[in-house]
């Protein structure tokens, strides 16, 4: 029997399935940025220019703390997929139990962490004393809604396995509407400030994931949560953990060198242009990076059947998606970034910055999403620790020799933001040989497995 808000992802058109799949994951990467966005908005609207910075310096650090549970995540999708694929019912139960139990407890050790170093992190940030508590107060109480939030990501991962990507779109849009509806109350009626837009997107979230839950138990095809499956397996532990530690270790070698990024931004006291254009810009990179989520789950279907042909197909139409997608997006922001930039501040000097980092990412930001799919496939072909180790060398290593060499002699954010760039472009060429090279060496293995007398003379 089909299973409604399910893909069959081994079957059929590629293109049409890859964006039945992609957009409504696009779209709740846009929504969650979006919902960043009003909290920008609203608290520029209704504070000050110190409020927007205490903000926009822990969207970073917030990236830091996550990176590695979320990669956990990135895991049980690929393990939920390929057991789908390869019609593993009581593996694809055991996943998604397991699913649960990884986001509660990842999500708990990130408010034990958050609450306790929320100070000494924002020291090393080099925070403005005119926003430091405030930073700091914001980020304490967002990481008391973290096993609510990671609750989420883990579930709504689990989902998109699956091929329902449309019920947490419907979901996050739910609790971003409380979310904006909240940021005005708490901070204009009870005038909570940035703490107020903190508790505001922990309730947002918590009715999202809730509602992944109840989603997951009703379920009546093979993705279904049941309470006894709620527990450790080892068997889909350690083949989570080898996929997703990786995949988290390489989102630290993201957030890393952003954090020095950030120190450096708030060094040449440009923090509220990077936070403001940050919330436009991030647009075009979470199509891209939907794209790949949703190219995540293609890959393992087709990996479980052996479908190899479809991977590559696959990852050129994902590719081409992403270039058409991103060029038109940032076009379109670049050309209202005067009205789009002046709604949040009247600032000139705010104003000039956040223009300036929209020139170069605008039209730019689509090499990320380029070498996200890159490296999301090779994860899922379970080449994992190369993917990490290219992204730790092009981006880690690449980034932080940047800043500490070249801005020492050029204190300019031109050349902050070049380092970006630049680095996408070293990285995806890597990648993308080693993805082909592990192509053929996977599909080979397939072949000689199936055909075994092959070998033998």
């Amino acid at each position: 029997m089909k299973i409604l808000n399910q893909i069959d992802m081994t079957r059929g058109p590629i293109l049409k399935k890859l964006l039945m799949c992609c957009v409504p994951i696009i779209l709740v990467n846009i929504l969650q940025n979006l919902f960043h966005s009003a909290d920008v908005l609203v608290l520029g609207m209704f504070t000050d220019d110190n409020c927007v910075a205490a903000v926009g310096t822990n969207t970073s650090l917030i990236a830091l703390t996550v990176a590695l549970f979320n990669g956990l995540a990135v895991g049980a999708n690929v393990v939920v997929a390929k057991r789908i694929g390869s019609e593993d019912g009581e593996g694809v139960r055991r996943s998604v139990g397991l699913s649960v139990v990884l986001g509660l407890t990842s999500g708990t050790l990130l408010l034990t962490v958050g609450v306790i170093f929320a100070a000494p992190f924002h020291r090393l940030l080099s925070c403005k004393p005119e926003y430091f508590d405030m930073a700091v107060d914001y980020f304490r109480v967002y990481c008391l809604g973290m096993p609510i939030i990671m609750l989420y990501n883990y579930t709504s991962a689990v989902m998109r396995a699956s091929g329902d990507t449309f019920r947490p779109l419907l979901f996050l849009m739910i609790g971003g509407v409380l979310n904006v509806g909240g940021n005005v109350i708490f901070i204009k009626v009870f005038e909570m400030g940035v703490v107020g837009v903190a508790v505001s997107t922990i309730i947002s979230q918590g009715v999202s994931a809730l509602m992944c839950v109840f989603v997951l138990m009703r379920n009546k095809g093979i993705c279904r949560l049941e309470l006894k499956y709620i527990r450790p397996y080892k068997r889909e532990l350690k083949e989570m953990l080898g996929i997703g530690i990786p995949t988290g270790l390489q989102s630290l070698a993201f957030s890393l060198p952003n954090l020095v990024i950030t120190s450096t931004v708030n060094q040449l006291d440009a923090m509220a242009g990077n936070a403001l254009a940050q919330q436009f810009d991030g647009l075009i990179y979470n199509t891209g990076y939907g794209i790949s989520l949703g190219t995540v789950s293609f890959v393992g279907q087709n990996l479980g059947a052996g479908e190899f042909e479809r991977i590559k197909k696959t990852i050129f139409c994902a590719l081409g998606l992403i270039l058409t997608a991103g060029l038109a997006i940032g076009t379109i922001i670049y050309s209202f970034s005067d009205v789009l930039c002046g709604i949040a501040s009247s600032s000139q000097k705010v104003i000039a910055d956040a223009k300036l980092r929209l020139l170069i990412l605008c039209f730019t930001y689509w090499l990320c999403g380029w070498q996200d799919v890159c490296s999301s496939s090779l994860r899922v072909l379970g080449k994992s620790v190369t993917a990490f180790l290219i992204t730790f060398l092009t981006v880690s290593v690449f980034r932080i020799v940047w800043i500490y060499s070249l801005i020492n002699v050029w204190q300019s954010m031109v050349m902050v933001y070049l380092c970006w760039p630049i680095s996408w472009v070293l990285n995806f060429v890597i990648q993308s040989i080693m993805l082909k090279q592990h192509l053929k060496k996977s599909e080979a293995c397939r072949v000689e497995r199936a055909c075994p007398s092959i070998g033998n003379g």
